[in-house]
């Protein structure tokens, strides 16, 4: 005769494999970093506000799209292409996981796209993005 499992240990087994899952879907929430923090909340009120400036004021630069190096008012000319309607709504709620491998990184993901982010010169700054391709 076969056991049958109770409907509190699925539960239970369910939020125990919760954390090992997200952390194979792209890595795990930073611990708080007063330095990311306050680049996240600017960062999230230049994608509110879709300023081509605020959003280039928070890129290393040059950046590289499309195997040329944009230089400042390269890349403000881009911002409405690359940084359309939705993606910036996204951009503005997301939350940034670690990135594996390189715990001082973070990546938000938004419309098929990844945005990866570090803070190699000590300023926090989007350093690209890639296609998140399934």
């Amino acid at each position: 005769m076969p056991k049958h499992r109770s409907p509190l240990l699925t539960v239970l087994v369910v939020l125990a494999l919760a954390p090992v899952c997200h952390a194979a879907e792209g890595g795990k929430r930073p611990s708080g970093d007063p330095g990311w923090e306050a680049f996240q909340a600017r960062w999230q009120a230049a994608m509110k506000s879709g300023d081509a400036a605020a959003i280039a004021s928070l890129t290393r630069l040059p950046f590289l799209l499309g195997g040329k190096k944009l230089d400042r008012a390269a890349f403000e000319r881009s911002v409405p292409g690359l940084f359309t309607a939705p993606v910036r709504r996204c951009l503005a709620r997301a939350r940034a996981s670690t990135e594996p491998g390189a715990p001082g990184d973070r990546v938000m993901f938004c419309t098929s796209y990844n945005f990866y982010f570090d803070s190699s010169d000590g300023q926090w700054r989007l350093r690209e993005f890639g296609a998140d391709t399934p």
